[in-house]
């Protein structure tokens, strides 16, 4: 099995004061459905722990750790209020015959992205336990922290020479700039071409194109908020049987613009493999 990315080559109290929805109201963390929070794996590795480790260590300077609660010290010139994240390792399974998937489930909450927690994920995979846990929280992570950066005023990181920075007028009249970046796996039981995955998203956008701009500007997405930014995320997995696309605007799905959008038309080039295509943005009011 391959795997291939795109652009980088690659109410309730929450804990440690955080917002309702962060804690316990929130995903069931892995601990609890699982049993793998703890040292009863096999290898007596403490997986939860792993993946906030790994977060944590995305924003280097600033970051705070307290529970499964990361502050990532990002926040805007002047303000005493930070950009949180809390995360839990949702599964850890085998995935086919010698691979593993791992789901890491984010609450974000905090500075521009204001007091509710908004909800995200991300799945990863690899030959070994580590490898999926860290794939999982290392592709959200280095997405996502240039846009929270951006999202702050401060400049992004220097490795953030994929992400792409536009202002979109939304159908309501209302002008946003958008910033978005994301990742592209590709999986296949044989041998896998690593350009199938530009080519599906080239049918799904169009060439050279991403998801994003798209769905930002659709008339199916609800009015956006002007109090604080907008986190928008884009997943499309597309397989031999079918394709699934989910979306998200401040941690809720839009069902109706997911089943509009990108509706699968005419025969697939992603042949036998499996796609995955997730792509995050922010949306800041202009």
């Amino acid at each position: 099995m391959g795997f291939f990315s795109r652009r980088r080559s690659v109410p309730a109290t929450g804990p440690a004061g955080g917002p309702a929805g962060a804690g316990p109201a929130g995903p069931r963390s892995a601990t609890s459905k699982y049993g793998i929070g703890g040292t009863n794996d096999r290898r007596g590795v403490n997986w939860a722990d792993q993946v906030v480790e790994c977060v944590a260590g995305h924003f280097p300077g600033g970051a705070r750790v307290d529970g499964q609660v990361v502050d990532t010290g990002l926040r805007r010139p002047g303000d005493t209020d930070s950009v949180h994240l809390h995360v839990s390792l949702h599964q850890l399974s085998e995935f086919g015959a010698s691979s593993y998937m791992s789901s890491v489930f984010f609450r974000v909450w905090g500075g521009p992205f204001g007091p509710e927690a908004m909800f995200a994920s991300a799945s990863g995979y690899g030959s070994s336990e580590a490898e999926a846990v860290v794939v999982g929280a290392c592709n959200w992570c280095c997405t996502f922290r240039p846009l929270a950066q951006i999202a702050c005023g401060l400049p992004p990181s220097s490795e953030s020479g994929t992400v792409a920075d536009r202002t979109i007028e939304r159908p309501d009249g209302r002008s946003y700039r958008l910033v978005h970046d994301g990742w592209t796996r590709v999986m296949s039981a044989g041998e896998s071409d690593p350009g199938v995955g530009r080519r599906v998203l080239d049918q799904l956008a169009g060439e050279g194109c991403d998801l994003t701009p798209l769905v930002a500007a659709s008339d199916l997405l609800p009015d956006l908020a002007r109090d604080h930014v907008t986190l928008l995320s884009t997943f499309v997995m597309e397989t031999p049987a079918g394709r699934t696309v989910e979306i998200k605007v401040d941690g809720e799905d839009h069902e109706l613009a997911a089943g509009t959008l990108f509706r699968r038309e005419g025969e697939s080039l992603a042949g036998d493999s499996f796609v995955l295509i997730r792509e995050l943005a922010v949306l800041m009011p202009q």
